[in-house]
Order: structure tokens, then C-alpha cells, then sequence
């Protein structure tokens, strides 16, 4: 499987330049780019990252309003916001 093991590859960018070993991972396309919207707004256990994307994530997270649509809920979100709040909070007092 792709994703048991990491691998090795040479980075190399420029003609006589000595290659630099580079250790990367595979991960499933759903780690990465996990929709934020979410049976009973909960994470799984597995999500590393959460991707706020769209004009519904713009106008909640400019102008602080959550509106119901036909592919949004605010509570399909809830674990986002939260993180969201979180993040927001510990960025601002830092």
C-alpha cells in the first residue's frame, strides 16, 4: 500500500548541484482535502486537515454569519468552527 511507508526520493533542481535526500509520504486524498461539512459537524478520528473552501466559509468566517444551504448547515460544521474559534483565538494572542 502506498501509504505504509515512507520513501525516499533525490531532489535535484539545478545541473551540478548535489542532490538532497527527500522523505515523503502518501497520504489518502481524503486527509488532505476532507470536506469540512460533517455527519454531526464531528471530526473522525483520522482527519489531519480540514479545508474551509467556498463563498459560504468566506462570509461566515469575514462577516460572522452562518446561513443554511443546500449544501451547508452550521451544524454539519460544528468540530470546523470550533477548531476555527480555537485557531482564530490562539493566532490573535500570540
Amino acid at each position: 500500500y502506498l501509504c505504509q511507508a515512507p520513501v525516499t526520493a533525490d531532489l535535484k533542481c539545478f545541473e551540478g548541484e548535489s542532490s538532497l535526500p527527500v522523505r515523503f509520504r502518501a497520504l489518502p486524498a481524503r486527509i488532505l482535502n476532507h470536506p469540512e461539512s460533517m455527519v454531526n459537524g464531528e471530526f473522525p478520528e483520522d482527519l489531519l486537515i480540514v479545508h474551509l473552501k467556498g463563498l459560504w466559509w468566506r462570509v461566515a468566517l469575514s462577516k460572522g454569519v452562518l446561513t443554511s444551504t443546500a449544501t451547508r448547515e452550521p451544524y454539519w460544521n460544528r468540530d470546523t468552527i470550533t477548531l476555527y474559534d480555537l485557531s482564530l483565538e490562539i493566532w490573535q494572542t500570540a
